[in-house]
């Protein structure tokens, strides 16, 4: 039997109170540290970790905590493969955080501190699955407050994440964005590239990459096209469309030229570009609410994960022309 436990600490997340917030039956998000307390004042567990480690989750505050027993013996005990499906689950979560806010919130090194009956010993693996991730408007240092309202939709958006995008092991790593792959996974890895970049330009043009993943069913007058689908798809009046029109047209306007080499144009970088940073910030906006309302409507789900073009095209065309 292995009795395990794993923290992981979340950078750049503040909780708006002492929080203690079940994520399933087995992890908690915390910011209070006496859950923790007796772990990090665990003499063998100070000199496994490190007390500069020790000290930076004690200063960062919050955390998320796994306790497990596993009915399994330490020789058959894989360490590694139980800590990267945590990390791995820990990533999915950072990208729901982002679904209700945009944010920079990001996981730190993980800790799987288990203990053994057989050898009477406590053992420590550690990992690091994270990238800087940064907000709308490039910065990865920045923290934001999330209330209890809003972890509870993180949590909600949670679940739906991990039954509809694939994470199939089998996938190769270096080729992900095949047509094997549905609409919504080709989204997130966009969107992932995205926030890593701290370049505006770059993340504009991974922004964009996103809205086609999702809408795109011909490479023939993009800009165009997608805007139009874009804001048919948000927008509930005429006045609401073209607004959302105009400002996919400038996110595309960033786009060709950070992606065809080209520099940005000076309407964009004068006034210390302001208007640079707002496409950012709106193009960033528009996404969320668009993966928003296709994960509350359970037949948009389907339809961005059946990964079939026909059904898109039709969908498209029935948004503009109903």
């Amino acid at each position: 039997m292995i009795e395990a436990t794993i923290i992981v600490g979340i950078h750049n997340l503040r909780l708006s109170q002492k929080t203690i917030f079940p994520l399933n039956e087995i992890a908690t998000l915390s910011n209070d540290l006496t859950l923790i307390q007796d772990i990090i004042d665990d003499e063998n567990v100070r000199k496994l970790i490190g007390l500069n480690e020790i000290n930076f989750m004690i200063e960062n505050k919050t955390y998320i905590l796994l306790k497990q027993s596993l009915n399994v013996s330490l020789e058959d005990f894989n360490e590694k493969e139980v800590l990267s499906k945590i990390l791995s689950s820990v990533q999915i979560l950072c990208q729901c955080f982002w679904i209700i806010k945009d944010n920079a919130i990001r996981s730190e090194l993980g800790h799987l501190i288990y203990y053994s009956g057989e050898s009477k010993r406590t053992f420590l693996h550690t990992n690091l699955w994270s990238f800087a991730l940064t907000n709308c408007l490039g910065n990865n240092l920045e923290s934001i407050e999330f209330n209890l309202e809003e972890m509870v939709l993180s949590n909600s958006a949670f679940t739906v994440l991990t039954e509809n995008l694939d994470y199939n092991s089998t996938i190769n790593k270096n080729a992900k964005l095949t047509n094997k792959q549905n609409r919504l996974n080709r989204a997130f890895y966009f969107l992932q590239s995205a926030r890593q970049s701290e370049d505006i330009g770059i993340k504009i043009a991974h922004y964009c990459s996103v809205l086609e993943s999702l809408f795109s069913v011909s490479n023939s007058e993009l800009k165009h096209r997608l805007s139009e689908t874009v804001s048919f798809f948000l927008g509930d009046n005429k006045d609401k469309r073209i607004e959302i029109y105009k400002k996919v047209q400038l996110a595309y306007d960033v786009r060709s030229s950070v992606v065809h080499g080209d520099g940005i144009a000076d309407k964009f970088v004068k006034n210390n570009y302001k208007l640079l940073y707002d496409v950012s910030k709106n193009t960033d906006e528009i996404i969320r609410k668009c993966f928003d309302k296709i994960f509350r409507d359970e037949n948009l789900t389907l339809l961005f994960t059946r990964n079939s073009k026909e059904e898109i095209n039709t969908f498209n065309q029935d948004l503009i022309f109903e």
